[in-house]
């Protein structure tokens, strides 16, 4: 019983190790953030912004008022969620450049971002109107070409 009790104790303390490791699945960018190291590092030095490199893989986008939103997560309201803003500027570039859809060309792939991640605070609206309510998400404003690629 007591060789029994001792195997079991090995096992339940390895799998708490294992349990409690980081996981290493994480896409770390070519700085060594991961997704969730950028929104921390961004809210820690707000409200200025984290220069860098940084590997995002876009799950979804959006389009509204001019600007092309790619997003790391299906839901861009999502706390892990970091923004990559396509401006006007880039978006004449790329048309000029390539034949095809800018969303469908970014969704499902993973990107090398260069610019600045930063803490933007993102109103409420109500019947037009901006409400006193607000969240936070991470973006990445990309106004030329060079600053964005598929890897």
């Amino acid at each position: 019983m007591k060789v029994l009790t001792g195997k079991v104790l090995v096992l339940f303390v390895f799998t708490l190790l294992i349990g409690c490791n980081k996981p290493q699945t994480s896409k770390t960018s070519s700085n060594g953030f991961t997704v969730w190291d950028i929104i921390e590092k961004t809210e820690a030095i707000a409200p200025q912004g984290l220069k860098g490199e940084f590997v995002l893989s876009i799950k979804n986008s959006g389009k509204q008022s001019g600007r092309i939103y790619l997003n790391t997560q299906e839901d861009y309201r999502d706390r892990r969620n970091i923004t990559v803003t396509l401006e006007p500027s880039f978006q004449q570039a790329f048309k000029a450049k390539h034949d095809i859809d800018i969303r469908s060309h970014f969704e499902g792939q993973k990107l090398l971002v260069r610019g600045e991640a930063k803490r933007m605070k993102v109103w409420f609206f109500s019947q037009g109107k901006r409400t006193e309510k607000y969240y936070f998400q991470t973006h990445i404003v990309v106004k030329k070409l060079d600053q964005i690629s598929i890897l």
